[in-house]
């Protein structure tokens, strides 16, 4: 991909290829990026069918005056694809974040409509390091086709954890964020049982499934 002006910067690339058997698309790569163009970060999508040799016209994934981030292009065992995507809401506002994906059932030609994983999401930006603190990671089971997407963010007593989602419909809905790092410490000497503190940070989690689910 070269945009046609220097105006525009594609960033945030991942690559995913279908590894299903007897799925439509089997062997497409898929590229999703982000295009970055001032105040605006609209998502874009390219495939190949033969292995990288020729691509397809890049297609945007969200809106072009969109900010979004962190694509994670994930493949289903029925031949569907899913990119996981962060959005950043309205400008200047941290509240108005959302993990999100859209699903294409047709190989990354056209998608459906964005689909929240979680709305009301603050991510943790780690104070000393750069971080990739609202870059989401996902995976699939083989097994069962469950999608999982992992991500950190701040819990409800504004300390940083390592959160996961499942969903068991493609991305149609998720489950509740269950948090999954162990930096906290439930009841320090002198505080209330409602009060952890944290015992370090968590930040840049990838997650994987293992061949047995």
């Amino acid at each position: 991909y070269r945009p046609s002006s220097t105006a525009v910067f594609p960033g945030k690339n991942w690559i995913a290829i279908t590894t299903f058997p007897g799925t439509p698309h089997f062997g497409r790569l898929a590229v999703t990026f982000t295009r970055f163009s001032g105040s605006v970060n609209p998502l874009a999508i390219t495939t190949s069918d033969d292995q990288g040799s020729s691509w397809s016209e890049p297609t945007l994934l969200t809106p072009a005056n969109s900010r979004c981030q962190g694509t994670q292009p994930v493949w289903l065992p029925d031949g569907a694809l899913v990119i996981v995507y962060w959005n950043f809401g309205d400008l200047g506002t941290l509240t108005d974040d959302a993990l999100a994906c859209v699903r294409s059932v047709d190989g990354g030609r056209t998608f459906g409509s964005p689909r929240p994983i979680n709305d009301a999401v603050q991510y943790y930006d780690a104070p000393t390091v750069r971080d990739g603190s609202f870059l989401p990671g996902a995976s699939v089971s083989r097994m069962s086709g469950e999608l999982f997407v992992t991500y950190q963010a701040f819990d409800g007593n504004r300390l940083p954890r390592v959160w996961v989602q499942r969903s068991a419909d493609g991305g149609q809905s998720w489950s509740n964020p269950l948090a999954v790092s162990d930096n906290l410490q439930p009841n320090p000497d002198g505080l209330p049982a409602s009060s952890p503190v944290s015992l370090g940070e968590s930040f840049n989690p990838a997650i994987d499934v293992s061949p047995d689910g």
